[in-house]
């Protein structure tokens, strides 16, 4: 049977209008209904997407923090080196070429 005809007698057997009008919405609700579920998969996929993004930057910004606490770390270590050279040399050892090289010009000037 052809869309035709099941049209053309339904308009002469009103109880066939009745089963086509009945068919029809039937088929439309299946389509409308494969249109959400596309749509929530999409929509799904799209927030995974996202949501892998995030993810890699809270990783990548972990990562750099990591990083500067250890060369905030290294650098405390370097200071406190620093601070027990002063301490046990005295802070004019540590510049003792300039002190030295300044002392002699004034040696010679004088």
């Amino acid at each position: 049977m052809s869309m035709n005809y099941i049209v053309k007698s339904s308009l002469i057997f009103p109880a066939r209008q009745n089963t086509l009008n009945l068919c029809f919405c039937y088929l439309f609700n299946q389509v409308a209904g494969v249109a959400v579920i596309f749509e929530v998969q999409r929509s799904s996929r799209s927030e995974a997407r996202k949501e892998e993004v995030r993810k890699q930057e809270l990783e990548a910004m972990k990562q750099r923090d990591e990083e500067l606490s250890r060369e905030i770390e290294f650098l405390k270590n370097r200071i406190s080196e620093l601070e027990k050279h002063a301490k046990t040399r005295g802070l004019s050892s540590m510049f003792s070429i300039g002190h030295a090289e300044g002392t002699q010009d004034k040696v010679k000037a004088g």
